[in-house]
């Protein structure tokens, strides 16, 4: 199961198997979707969770950086200028998740005792 960024080379695929499956043919598979992306191997009971998780998760995170872009543009910036700086600033988030660190942790270092970060997460 692919997600919708394969267009753009970082789709999370899941992919669950049976235990008839051959070590060659998981290979095989693999081989396949690591070309769009990253591959995690799961057990068939938890691929609903994956399903809402990989499969879902694009439409919030654009729902979000809609919400993102319509608060820029009422403070005075032009849209295709917002629209890349939040992109890349999320994308920025994720790659320090994706480095190590913890959701929490970033959201730490950035907020400020009296800051607009910690007002806006409040």
């Amino acid at each position: 199961m692919p997600n919708t960024a394969c267009f753009v080379g970082t789709s999370t695929t899941v992919i669950t198997s049976t235990p008839a499956a051959t070590p060659s043919a998981l290979h095989l598979v693999d081989y396949l979707f690591t070309a769009i992306g990253t591959v995690a191997h799961i057990d068939a009971a938890r691929f609903d969770v994956c399903t809402a998780l990989c499969g879902s998760t694009p439409a919030f995170f654009a729902l979000f950086l809609e919400a993102l872009l319509d608060g820029a543009v009422a403070l005075g910036l032009r849209c295709s200028e917002a629209q890349i700086m939040a992109a890349e600033t999320m994308k920025g988030a994720a790659m320090l998740v994706l480095s190590g660190e913890t959701p929490e942790t970033v959201k730490e270092k950035v907020a400020t005792p009296c800051g607009s970060t910690i007002q806006g997460l409040l």
